[in-house]
Parts: C-alpha cells; structure tokens; sequence
C-alpha cells in the first residue's frame, strides 16, 4: 500500500499485513489515490518504512492523544498542583518528547491519575 505522509508529503510503500498488524496513524499517514500512485511510480520507488519507523509513527501518535491533549486543558485543571506535580509533569513531559529517541512510553503521573486520567 502507497502511503502519504500528511505534514512532509513523503511517500512510503509498506506491505498490507505490516497494517494490518498495527494500529496505523491516520492523522500522519493517508493512503495514497491512483493518481498519486501513478505519479510515484514514474518519479521513483518509494522507501519502505522499516519496523522502527512504524513504532516511532505509533509512539508519535500515541504522544498527540496521551500527553498533548492532557497539558493542552485550561489552567484551571492545574491550579492545584503541587511544586512536586508540576516536577513530575515536566518530566513526564519531557519523556515523551524523547519517546522517539527512547522508545519508552512514560508512565502517567499520579497528579492526572488522581484527576481521572487521560
């Protein structure tokens, strides 16, 4: 299946069972019309993603909807957090801009648990 990246419009052939094994982001990804087809396989082939970049595509996506939509509520939802909350976001927050780097998935801090999560 052809592949378009939505923000950089790069191209990605990747074989159906590897998308049907995962969760694939759509947000990121879209497949590609036969026009687009057409016009790929005139310009040149396209890289296959590697297992590596599917991961990284699922942690990127996973970032967007677990940690970004959290920190992105009023500031009424962290009003009562404590020096030691907002410690504990920051570097909640900051493992999972390295999420790509590491391939960890950090653990949600007690102070969102506490607040019903993500």
């Amino acid at each position: 299946m052809y592949l378009i990246n939505n923000k950089t419009s790069n191209t990605a052939y990747i074989p159906s069972q590897a998308i049907r094994d995962r969760d694939f982001n759509s947000n990121e990804w879209r497949e590609a019309t036969d026009e687009e087809i057409e016009q790929i396989k005139t310009k040149e082939m396209p890289i296959e993603l590697s297992e590596s970049e599917l991961n990284k595509s699922n942690l990127r996506q996973r970032r967007e909807v677990e940690c970004f939509a959290v920190l992105q509520r009023s500031e009424f939802f962290f009003c009562e957090a404590t020096g030691q909350d907002k410690l504990e976001l920051k570097a909640w927050y900051t493992a999972w801009l390295n999420v790509t780097t590491t391939l960890v998935v950090p653990v949600v801090p007690q102070y969102i648990v506490d607040r019903g999560g993500v």
